[in-house]
């Protein structure tokens, strides 16, 4: 098999289609009458997406001495995998977030989401570091994953749909800033949303008297939490001309959900008022990734012309 593909294979396709497999599980057979079981297989799935494209591209060492020394491990200690170890600690937080809720009640279940989300703000405040961090970096850190749980609350019945754009941004935006890595890990993790939501959709129709999909619990906190880290780790090892603010606009993607909130309500299915709720994501994405692909560019022209040169005027240039 030709090198590129292999490695796309399995980095991407093979993550992706892993996340399917998981996710249908719960998705396509009668455990899709039980809206714990729906929640936690979809939560998982996403994680394990990111996790195994991680794996596979670095391998399970990368992951391991985040947290213990391995003897004879001589590979350096990068910042940013602390991504792989989140996307390992993810499955966890999706069966406490299910558990919770369960006990909880219908009534009490958004207290379990957002004392989990509290949580898991912290600890990334905490532990998760990226280059120049600082008190200022790890609070907006810490900001963003709220204001991100805030923003996939909106997202409905569409987070899968979201997701497969939201992390796709992401990905687009990494590979601009010369980040390969990332964008194959969220390459992965926007496919298997994409595969997730195609069978959600189909287990949906098949399955009598089937729970629908919410941005609630292990969904919600898996794609609130990703996509944060992601957005922030691109951010601060990108190399293009995209700006910081661009970067920290991603994760309250979702949010824009709303910006059809009374079509998604009126809508006659569940399928049309998804289809109003991601294409309010779609617009602000789209806009996003335009930009960035635009300043970009002209980031490249001036570097052409000389202008970004700070010696261009002594040599007489």
């Amino acid at each position: 098999m030709d090198g590129v593909a292999g490695y796309i294979l399995s980095v991407v396709v093979i993550p992706a289609l892993l996340a399917g497999f998981l996710g249908g599980i719960a998705l396509c057979t009668p455990l899709r009458r039980r809206a714990w079981a729906v929640e936690l297989a979809v939560g998982c799935a996403l994680a394990v997406a990111f996790l195994a494209s991680f794996t596979n591209e670095l391998g399970w060492n990368a992951v391991l001495r985040q947290v213990a020394a391995i003897e004879g491990d001589d590979a350096p200690f990068e910042r940013w995998h602390r991504l792989g170890l989140a996307a390992a600690l993810l499955p966890l937080v999706a069966c406490l977030a299910t558990a919770a809720r369960a006990w909880l009640g219908k009534g009490g279940a958004w207290v379990a989401d957002f004392a989990l989300m509290a949580l898991c703000a912290l600890v990334s405040a905490v532990f998760v570091e990226f280059p120049r961090a600082n008190l200022a970096s790890q609070l907006g850190l810490a900001g963003l994953l709220v204001a991100g749980f805030a923003a996939w609350r909106l997202a409905g019945g569409a987070i899968l749909w979201i997701s497969w754009g939201a992390f796709g941004i992401v990905a687009a935006l990494a590979g601009l800033g010369g980040f390969a890595s990332l964008a194959v890990m969220c390459g992965a993790v926007s496919v298997g949303a994409l595969i997730l939501a195609v069978v959600s959709a189909i287990g949906g129709r098949l399955v009598r008297d089937a729970a629908p999909l919410e941005s609630a619990g292990a969904p919600l906190l898996s794609c609130a939490v990703m996509l944060a880290l992601c957005a922030r780790c691109g951010d601060a090892y990108d190399q293009s001309e995209t700006p910081d603010w661009l970067w920290w606009l991603v994760p309250l993607v979702p949010g824009f959900a709303l910006v059809f909130a009374k079509q998604a309500a009126r809508a006659p299915s569940v399928a049309a008022s998804s289809f109003w709720r991601t294409l309010g994501a779609a617009i602000a994405g789209i806009a996003i990734l335009a930009t960035a692909v635009a300043l970009d560019a002209r980031g490249a022209e001036d570097d052409a012309a000389g202008e970004s040169d700070p010696y261009a005027d002594m040599y007489g240039g």
